[in-house]
């Protein structure tokens, strides 16, 4: 089966067939090694400009890239002229074609290749069938050492004499892998949880700290996928005689508790007391709306009072708050504040 075409191959073809459009009949762009296109050269009714790739090179940039994603290369290569074997060639043929192909390239140094852009080929599947983007492929002329290019040239093999060429450079040459990574997507919301190690206390920055200096700070990202008014969360703890915890133990049939809710001032919360009962059934109750009236949970504006319904000895619930509209609905799709634990025991 032969091997399906790659992007690689597709770009340095279109730059050759890019050249080869700006040159007449009697000139005729390949791409090979310099023998190949020599022996090529001396049975062609016209002269030769060949495009030989002696080089790939990572691109140096997209650090941040690994295996599965796609891969950017440059290509170093050299532009030779080689004359026709029917006729003798000009003494200045060399001069003539590299000094014509300088010129287009100096005119026209981004050159527009289609190159495949979003899956690998199939078994014996050509890449030119599948969907392609347009990248902008750039020639920029290169000066190579007389030492690197006189190592190019010896080790070529047969009867090759040196010749005069121009080197480039092409970038950038995207390589799709076989199978592409799956992005995690973007972060919504992050809370840093800690645990007490003693009562907390607030330090004069509003923060929550332990007797180990350990910092709790709630999060929230704005990405393009953030829905309007869910760019802030909600922090919730019970409020026991000045006890914040994030779980807490009530007598059955407690009607009320109080939780210390925080966030950004003036904006509505809602809040959702979700009920897993002693036979374990589940019960959710109607949602129950608050205004965040304070940013730090010792604050007496920060305590709301949450009813509970039918709290029962052996019924566990978990009480979540997301942002709110105007109307008090939940925002859509918004990610939740952290999660209080509440059982029904003792008390």
């Amino acid at each position: 089966m032969p091997t399906p075409v790659s992007s690689l191959s597709i770009a340095i073809q279109e730059f050759a067939e890019f050249l080869d459009s700006k040159f007449g009949e009697d000139v005729v762009v390949t791409v090979d090694t310099a023998q190949k296109a020599q022996d090529k050269a001396k049975d062609s009714a016209a002269d030769i400009l060949n495009v030989f790739v002696y080089r790939l090179a990572p691109s140096g940039f997209h650090a941040s890239a690994g295996h599965q994603d796609q891969l950017f290369l440059r290509a170093s290569i050299l532009l030779t002229a080689f004359p026709r074997g029917a006729a003798e060639p000009e003494p200045d043929l060399d001069l003539r074609v590299l000094g014509h192909a300088l010129a287009v390239l100096q005119s026209f140094p981004v050159i527009p290749v289609e190159l495949p852009g979003v899956a690998p080929p199939g078994p014996g599947e050509d890449f030119r069938k599948l969907e392609h983007i347009t990248y902008k492929l750039d020639a920029v002329l290169q000066a190579p050492t007389m030492e690197e290019m006189n190592h190019i040239w010896t080790t070529q093999g047969g009867d090759l004499a040196y010749r005069l060429s121009a080197a480039y450079e092409l970038a950038l040459i995207p390589i799709e892998p076989l199978s592409h990574r799956i992005e995690a997507p973007p972060a919504r919301a992050a809370i840093l949880g800690v645990a007490a190690s003693s009562q907390p206390t607030i330090g004069p920055d509003g923060l929550v700290r332990t007797e180990a200096g350990d910092i709790g700070i709630p999060l929230a990202g704005e990405t393009k996928d953030t829905p309007p008014g869910a760019n802030w969360l909600p922090i919730q703890l019970f409020s026991d005689a000045g006890e914040l915890s994030s779980v807490r133990d009530v007598a059955g049939g407690t009607a009320n508790v109080d939780v210390a809710l925080t966030g950004q001032e003036s904006e509505k919360v809602a809040l959702s007391v979700d009920w897993t009962r002693d036979d374990g059934t589940t019960d959710v109750q109607a949602v129950q709306n608050f205004t965040v009236s304070a940013i730090r949970p010792d604050d007496p504006a920060a305590i709301v009072s949450v009813a509970l319904i039918n709290a029962a000895v052996g019924d566990t619930a978990t009480l979540t708050t997301v942002p709110a509209l105007a109307n008090g609905d939940p925002v859509p799709d918004a990610p939740n504040g952290n999660v209080l634990t509440l059982t029904v025991g003792g008390g």
